[in-house]
Formats: structure tokens, C-alpha cells, sequence
């Protein structure tokens, strides 16, 4: 008698604790909060095609660099505006998302929470190659072709080199036109700008044509000063 009686507090304990965790595995914070799944939708495609024009505008840079505006490139310019919306676009679809997950229930956001955390753990437990990764990707990164503003040439505003400095910058600036020989490279195999660009990409080398300006410099004991593109022709400038 007495062992069917605990049994019976055991059930009804252990039913109890289920009831109350399904009511709250099943409650939810904000039950009016859900996506907007039109808007959702419509912003994803926006995006999709947004980052799809981004890309084809990356691929062929080179080419529409080219057309520049009095001193601005139009390949850069058309990148930073797209760049531009397709983060605005993002954060569009972020607020979205945010409402979503408000709405859903807490053993929904509890899982979610689990899997983060499980990721993070992973990410951790292998983070010399996550780290090695991010590191290695910046690297290769040309932020040069976010720089829109050209003058002389290939001379920027913001440098035209991940090691560029305000000296450098000065000193172009300050270089008297009368010290710059004009030098057509002869190693190119009559490759144009755009051809030497991606040669220099495929073996990741950063900034092909400032490299062959260099070596071409270097071979006639002069100084690297700048080089230019003319009708897609690589132009060398060296200092006496």
C-alpha cells in the first residue's frame, strides 16, 4: 500500500514537472512579434541581386576603371554605392529577423542559444585555423578597389598599397615632374593593364603593375616613383 502510494507521488511529481516544462518550453515573451514574411521576401531578393551586381562589377573592375569621371574611377564609385545598399539592405533584413526571433517561443530561442554555443565551443577548440582563415583572407583583400579617387595617374587619396603611408603620399605629391622618366616595361609580352591585374590576382600577388613599375626601376638603378594606364597600356615612371 505504502509503495503504490509513492509510486503514485512520483508520477505526480514527475507530471507536474513536464506540464510546467512544455508550458514553458511552448510560451512565448512576445506573442504579437513575428517576420514579416512579405517584406522578407522582397528584401532577400533585393539582396540576392544587389550582391549580384556587386559581383559582376568586381569581376570586371579593371575594365570599367578605365572610364574616369574627371578624377573619379567608375568601377570603385558603382562598388562603394552597392556596397553601400547592400548593407543598408542587410540591416533592413536583420530588423526583420529580429521580430521574428522575439516571437518565438523559449524553447525555440533555448535551442538556438545551445547551437551558438556549441558553434563558439567548436570555434574555439579550432581557433588557429578560424583565426588563420579571417588573417589570411584580409590579406588578400584589395581594399585599393574601394578607392574611387584617382589624380596623375594611379595617385590616390588613400594610398594605392595596404603599406601606403602619409609620407609616401607627400612625397609624390612633392616629386618635381622634371626628376620622372617615362618607361614602357618590355617584359609584359604586350599584356594590357587590365590582363597584368589579374595575372597578379591569380598568383596573389598584390598590386601587379606597382611590382612590374618596381622591378623595371630597380633593373636601371632608379627610384619607383608611379605609373599610369593609357588605353590600357602599362606606363612606368622612375626618379633620376
Amino acid at each position: 500500500m505504502k509503495d503504490n502510494k509513492t509510486s503514485e507521488k512520483i508520477k505526480h511529481f514527475a507530471k507536474k514537472k513536464w506540464d510546467n516544462f512544455t508550458d514553458w518550453f511552448t510560451d512565448k515573451e512576445h506573442s504579437h512579434s513575428r517576420l514579416n514574411k512579405n517584406v522578407f521576401f522582397h528584401d532577400s531578393l533585393k539582396l540576392i541581386g544587389l550582391i549580384l551586381v556587386f559581383l559582376i562589377v568586381y569581376s570586371n573592375l579593371d575594365k570599367i576603371n578605365q572610364i574616369v569621371l574627371i578624377f573619379i574611377k567608375l568601377g570603385s564609385l558603382l562598388q562603394l554605392v552597392l556596397l553601400f545598399f547592400i548593407l543598408r539592405k542587410a540591416w533592413h533584413l536583420t530588423i526583420n529577423l529580429k521580430y521574428a526571433f522575439r516571437g518565438l517561443n523559449h524553447g525555440t530561442k533555448a535551442i538556438i542559444a545551445i547551437v551558438i554555443v556549441l558553434l563558439l565551443f567548436m570555434a574555439f577548440l579550432n581557433q588557429d585555423k578560424v583565426v588563420g582563415s579571417i588573417t589570411q583572407t584580409y590579406e588578400e583583400a584589395n581594399f585599393s578597389k574601394l578607392n574611387p579617387i584617382q589624380i596623375s595617374g594611379n595617385f590616390s587619396l588613400f594610398g594605392s598599397g595596404k603599406n601606403s603611408s602619409s609620407s609616401s603620399i607627400l612625397s609624390k605629391i612633392n616629386t618635381p615632374q622634371s626628376n620622372k622618366i617615362r618607361i614602357e616595361p618590355d617584359n609584359t609580352m604586350g599584356m594590357g593593364c587590365a590582363s597584368i591585374e589579374i595575372i597578379g590576382e591569380s598568383q596573389g600577388i598584390y598590386d601587379m603593375k606597382s611590382k612590374v613599375c618596381r622591378e623595371m626601376c630597380g633593373k636601371k638603378d632608379m627610384d619607383y616613383s608611379d605609373f599610369i594606364c593609357e588605353k590600357d597600356k602599362l606606363i612606368c615612371y622612375c626618379l633620376e
